[in-house]
């Protein structure tokens, strides 16, 4: 990967400002950054930006699929640590189903799927997709299967490759993934259905000798699994593929990975932690799938980004003219742990957030993000005074040294809260009810 500088010697110097940016340096820590690509310059030469292009290309490939209007993209990842930057694609979840149910069946389960949602900090997420497999192995049931299924992305497993042929054809509007063989028939058919090739092996070695197979037919659109036995073997192949991807810029191992975990909640946590891009599941259990996507959630979020909720003024139950205001930052932890605590308390509430950077109380008044200026903006924009009669506004009791101010500020008499969110309801019907 090249520095800033190298991108800056191979860009011309000029500082037109053509590509956004006030300098050619500030455009070349950019593009070092993956910010932009180099081709945003107008003037570069073709030579060099065939240089960066290729110098900047990520160690493992970029792999599209799923339904054509909203694909999904897994690998292009760059570091093997989060912290090292960030990872840019979770991996998808793939509820397994077999085509030897029957279709009212199988209709119930999609539809059960289709309707699972889960809120993780204010953001609502579906299942990612679904893996038919084709256990009848005949043609027509699959392909009736994968048609009641062509609104998921769909992951279709099958050793036939009529079936496939059958199921492929049903699914205009998606570019699916394909798990059989990796003979030439079947790169072919891939190559040619417009289809993802899903390469399976008992060793990295095997793995890479086929990929290196498939790519020699000039065709790349692959995905990686590596067939493990347990856990640890789990942990050893998934992370030395990902190393010599990384690392050693392995071409031959640089696609993403899908690993089958089964009924297993253990494996399948490894399998986010570790490196999979797909993760094929045998639960529809809500609580289990919940706790998956909460850690993927908080794996694939970016550190460099604090989560944050859009400033403005929030009701909480059904809050009326008489019902307290409380304030807090826009980081969406303190939100939720303040809504959570606020509903507990069955009194509705009217919660006013700030603009704040997505830091958390202390840290943002430290940063004099969460100030009385700001606050005063807040009551201001957020026009609370036409939903209440009162005057009153309750503080976090951590920063009880903005009340002066911002009563000076505002007009508001500021209540000083507790430091806690915990002691949320205690303090409301202490003050309030």
């Amino acid at each position: 990967m090249m520095t800033g500088l190298q991108i800056y010697n191979q860009l011309p110097k000029t500082n037109c400002r053509k590509c956004g940016f006030p300098t050619c340096l500030a455009f070349a820590m950019a593009i070092s950054q993956r910010r932009v690509s180099p081709d945003n310059c107008p003037d570069i030469s073709s030579e060099a930006e065939k240089l960066l292009s290729e110098a900047m290309r990520p160690p493992m490939n970029k792999i599209k699929f799923g339904l054509k209007h909203n694909e999904m993209e897994i690998g292009g990842e760059e570091v093997l640590y989060r912290h090292e930057r960030t990872f840019y694609h979770q991996p998808a979840l793939a509820l397994l189903l077999s085509d030897t149910v029957s279709l009212e069946e199988l209709k119930d389960a999609i539809e059960t799927i289709r309707d699972m949602d889960f809120e993780l900090l204010g953001e609502i997420f579906k299942i990612d997709m679904l893996a038919i497999k084709n256990d009848s192995r005949n043609p027509d049931i699959f392909s009736e299967c994968a048609h009641l299924a062509r609104d998921f992305p769909l992951l279709l497993i099958s050793e036939d490759i009529d079936s496939v042929r059958k199921a492929r054809s049903v699914l205009k509007d998606q570019i699916p993934i394909i798990l059989g063989d990796s003979s030439e028939e079947w790169i072919e058919f891939a190559h040619n259905a417009d289809s993802v090739l899903v390469i399976r092996g008992s060793s990295l070695d095997e793995l890479a000798q086929k990929s290196k197979q498939v790519q020699s037919h000039h065709f790349n659109n692959i995905i990686l699994y590596p067939e493990v036995k347990n856990i640890k073997e789990a942990l050893v192949t998934f992370s030395s593929s990902r190393e010599m991807a990384i690392k050693s810029n392995c071409q031959s191992l640089g696609f993403p990975l899908l690993g089958r975990a089964g009924k297993d909640l253990v494996i399948a946590a490894h399998f986010i932690c570790k490196y999979a891009g797909i993760i094929i599941l045998e639960t529809t259990d809500y609580e289990e799938l919940l706790t998956l996507m909460t850690l993927r959630f908080n794996i694939y979020s970016d550190p460099r980004k604090p989560l944050m909720m859009e400033p403005k003024l929030y009701e909480i139950g059904k809050p009326g003219e008489n019902s307290p205001v409380l304030v807090t930052t826009n980081f969406a932890l303190t939100y939720h742990m303040v809504h959570s605590e606020i509903v507990t308390s069955h009194v509705p509430c009217f919660l006013l957030i700030t603009a704040s950077d997505g830091l958390s109380v202390l840290s943002a008044w430290a940063a004099d993000k969460f100030s009385s200026e700001i606050i005063t903006k807040s009551i201001k924009n957020s026009r609370i005074e036409d939903k209440v009669s009162h005057r009153k506004i309750i503080i976090p009791g951590c920063v009880a040294s903005l009340k002066m101010k911002l009563e000076t500020e505002s007009g508001w008499e500021a209540l000083i809260g507790p430091g806690d969110a915990p002691m949320i309801p205690q303090f409301l019907k202490a003050h309030w009810v």
